[in-house]
C-alpha cells in the first residue's frame, strides 16, 4: 500500500495495526510524508468545522444532473435521506 493510501484509510478508520504501525514509523523518519499527513489532517479538520461550505446547494445539484440527463436524480436522493 502507497503512502497516500494509508494516510486515507487511516482518516477513514480503516488501517489496521500492521499498517498502522509501518505509517507511524514512517512518518517518523519521511518530513515530506508528515507535511502530507498534516496537510489532509488540517483539510479534514476544517470540512468537518464548515460542511455547509463543501457541500453544494440543493439547485447546484439539479443543475448538474440536469445538464448531465439524469433528471430527478437529486430529489429521489433526498426523498432517500428523509426516510
Amino acid at each position: 500500500m502507497n503512502h497516500d493510501n494509508l494516510i486515507n484509510e487511516y482518516f477513514d478508520g480503516n488501517l489496521d495495526s500492521t499498517n498502522q504501525e509501518l505509517l507511524f514509523s514512517e512518518l517518523s523518519n519521511n518530513e515530506e510524508l508528515r507535511y502530507d499527513f498534516n496537510q489532509l489532517f488540517a483539510m479534514k479538520l476544517a470540512i468537518g468545522k464548515d460542511t455547509a461550505a463543501f457541500v453544494p446547494a440543493v439547485s447546484t445539484s439539479e443543475t448538474l444532473f440536469t445538464n448531465l440527463g439524469i433528471a430527478g436524480a437529486s430529489s429521489t436522493s433526498s426523498i432517500a435521506f428523509q426516510m
